[in-house]
């Protein structure tokens, strides 16, 4: 039986010394799916992707693509060969396994009426097996049982039913050894239409949430029926108990970046086709997001950089609450992640939006553009540095000490926002990115006061602002020395408010430093001077330095990014991650600093852009906006509700938050966009989860934490 064995495969003493020696350790590691309060028992997987283009659906066809399987699993102890070789229409290959309860599953891309399986045993005699199907990988329905009779294909019916798994289970077959051994070498299933499951729940008033009991939520009571804060918790704990990494040879504690909103399961490769379909719900408000580039989506893969929205809405959660409900989590992922993907070369995290680690193939995946294992900080999210101090203190120590040697020219303070440009801190200096190390530099200094770090921040600092139109105190993103090529060497656009300044301010205020507070507060000035389009009451994207805005009539074809220029008026309801223009966070910027300056002209500005999207909501666009916008949204209404005592912002933030809800709400977690199949953090969810925590908040409370900890801040 051995001899023959060995002849149907030629991998498998291969195979088997590799699991011998691999999968004790591997096992141990393993994430277990429970499903309490389910009919079924708990499973565990090995779950591995398949070639997707064996099974890519043509490129014309609609959201009515037909499923095809996207991955295959198998419980990982015993397995002898890998499931995928079952559905690699090589019949030479197979999965093998020994041992009871050995199954393999088929993941279907779609909801699907598969009415019948065709199956090759390689095992020689009888051999019983029964199939089963689900929606959700955790409830089971049995659709067929029975005997196969001899080895090669045979075709069987199932019984009809919706399923998203197929899942083959093997009763015997010959003995090897101890154990009965089972393998098959090949899986095919009839064909496949596609069948929507039951519409996820939408939000509402009276909806009651059920929160998923998990070892951080053994002490959370849930609020009353239809609370945000419900809402928050939910999508926070849904991460935590099926958003984490339980795929590949390596299972650990980090959060993927996209689950399928109906299995929660990661897809490993990015689909056109179901992102087309998706896409389609966006056609009738003739918007979509052919700014985020599908690499930097990250299928398969995890982002500490990415999470960090989710990961400040954790935290502030067990601040608001007292308790340490969800900050363990953190912790692990925190730690975790920087025990796998910190860089001992450069002693710097793997982190940015052009890499990320596919928890596949547990390798760095990069996002197509031909960039390589590179730092990145670009300023579009903010880096919970005090949660990385304290949870992995050597990790923040060199992440800090490596800034100044790979994205800083120490002589002008040039930045890069990429760790390879050479000579360095040549190229891409992005104010964005240039404030965002500001900031770094400025929280190091609170820990070490006799240290160069404030000294470095201002020369990063002055780096910008002393190349500004001394006139009118505005200055270019990219400082355009002897390069005129690129529209962002010429123009001024919202990023400079919305981040530079941003970060400019908050790093004055951790260290007391009038000259940082200062370059920060004449940006913001100018930009309420030149900003803002009195007539159509709107503000403008991009303005010359002179003063003089972009209205749209003046011709940028032919300098570099001039596709990626922001023109006319500034797009209120952006729906790409990251790009030239930062309204949401212009908004918050100015709030902040009317409030912490106690500048009324900053304070007039706040309150006539609040009115400007009050008249401009996203409801008037059927479909509504991207998560994170909404939930910048809210939170500026409530700090405009602070800095003013008017209460109609609160009011806002509620409309606003409804409509998201209405929009983005699964019931497990939230979407990025009404009619998206799939959580993709790209999208912002963790602003709008921190949003929703904000408006049941006390505000004293929840503005003595930011006064406490900057970085609470929802940017």
């Amino acid at each position: 039986m051995k001899n023959d064995f060995c002849k149907k495969d030629s991998r498998l003493l291969a195979a088997i010394l590799y699991f011998l020696l691999v999968v004790p350790q591997v096992e141990t590691m393993l994430f277990a799916q429970e499903a309490k309060e389910q009919a079924s028992a708990s499973k565990q997987e090995f779950i591995l992707p398949v070639e997707m283009a064996r099974f890519q659906p043509s490129a014309n066809q609609d959201k009515e693509a037909a499923p095809f399987i996207y991955a295959v699993s198998a419980r990982p102890m015993g397995i002898l060969t890998f499931p995928q070789y079952a559905v690699d229409n090589n019949p030479e290959s197979s999965w093998s396994s020994k041992g009871k309860d050995q199954w393999i599953t088929l993941h279907l891309s779609r909801p699907a009426q598969v009415d019948e399986i065709s199956i090759s045993f390689s095992t020689k005699g009888k051999t019983g097996f029964h199939v089963e199907t689900s929606t959700d990988g955790l409830r089971w329905e049995e659709v067929y049982k029975g005997e196969a009779n001899q080895e090669g294909k045979q075709t069987y019916p199932l019984k009809s039913t919706t399923s998203r798994y197929v899942r083959i289970t093997p009763h015997r077959g010959p003995k090897w050894g101890k154990e009965y051994w089972k393998s098959i070498s090949e899986v095919k299933l009839g064909s496949m239409k596609y069948s929507p499951s039951s519409q996820m729940q939408l939000w509402s008033k009276t909806w009651t949430s059920k929160v998923p009991s998990d070892k951080y939520l053994a002490n959370y009571k849930p609020a009353p029926r239809g609370s945000y804060t419900d809402v928050a918790v939910q999508s926070i704990a849904t991460l935590i108990e099926r958003g984490t990494d339980r795929y590949g040879e390596v299972q650990s504690p980090i959060w993927v970046l996209n689950l399928d909103l109906e299995t929660l399961n990661c897809f490993p490769r990015y689909n056109d086709a179901l992102e087309r379909s998706a896409a389609s719900w966006l056609a009738p408000y003739g918007r979509g997001q052919s700014a985020i580039r599908p690499g930097q989506r990250a299928a398969g893969s995890s982002n500490l950089y990415v999470d960090q929205p989710m990961i400040r809405a954790a935290i502030l959660h067990d601040l608001l609450t007292g308790k340490k409900t969800f900050t363990p989590a953190v912790d692990d992922y925190v730690r975790s992640y920087c025990k796998r993907f910190f860089n001992h070369k450069t002693g710097l995290l793997q982190w940015g939006v052009h890499v990320s680690q596919n928890v596949y193939s547990e390798n760095i995946q990069h996002d197509g553009l031909g960039n390589r294992d590179i730092h990145e900080l670009v300023g579009v999210v903010l880096p919970q540095w005090p949660t990385l101090y304290q949870t992995q203190p050597e990790v923040f120590s060199s992440e800090m000490k490596q800034f100044w040697f790979w994205h800083t020219d120490e002589k002008t303070g040039e930045i890069c926002r990429h760790s390879t440009s050479r000579p360095k801190g040549h190229g891409l200096a992005f104010a964005s990115a240039a404030g965002e190390i500001i900031l770094c530099c400025a929280y190091q200094h609170t820990l070490s006061p006799d240290g160069p770090w404030l000294d470095r921040a201002l020369q990063i600092a002055h780096y910008h602002w002393d190349q500004r139109n001394k006139t009118t105190n505005l200055f270019t993103n990219v400082p355009p020395k002897n390069d005129k090529s690129r529209f962002d060497n010429m123009y001024s656009d919202t990023t400079i408010p919305g981040k530079w300044a941003c970060r400019v301010l908050m790093a004055g205020r951790l260290t007391n430093n009038q000259e940082l507070i200062d370059m920060a507060h004449k940006t913001l000035l100018a930009w309420t001077q030149y900003g803002w389009d009195e007539k159509a009451q709107r503000p403008w994207a991009l303005l010359a330095l002179d003063g003089t805005p972009n209205d749209g009539t003046r011709n940028l074809q032919g300098t570099s990014y001039s596709k990626f220029s922001p023109t006319g008026h500034m797009d209120l309801w952006k729906d790409y991650a990251y790009g030239f223009e930062e309204p949401l966070g212009t908004l918050m910027t100015f709030a902040m600093a009317a409030e912490y300056l106690n500048d009324q002209q900053l304070k007039a500005h706040a309150v006539r852009l609040a009115d400007c999207y009050s008249r401009n909501l996203p409801a008037n666009g059927k479909y509504g906006t991207m998560a994170s916008n909404y939930g910048q949204l809210i939170s500026f209404y409530l700090q405009m509700e602070r800095l003013t005592n008017d209460t109609r912002y609160r009011k806002l933030a509620k409309q606003v938050a409804d409509e998201a809800l209405d929009h983005l709400w699964t019931g497990k977690l939230l979407r990025g966009f009404a009619g998206r199949t799939h959580y993709s953090a790209i999208e912002g969810q963790g602003y709008l989860v921190q949003a929703l925590l904000e408006l049941e908040a006390d505000p004293a409370k929840l503005a003595d934490l930011r006064n406490k900890n900057l970085f609470l801040w929802n940017f």
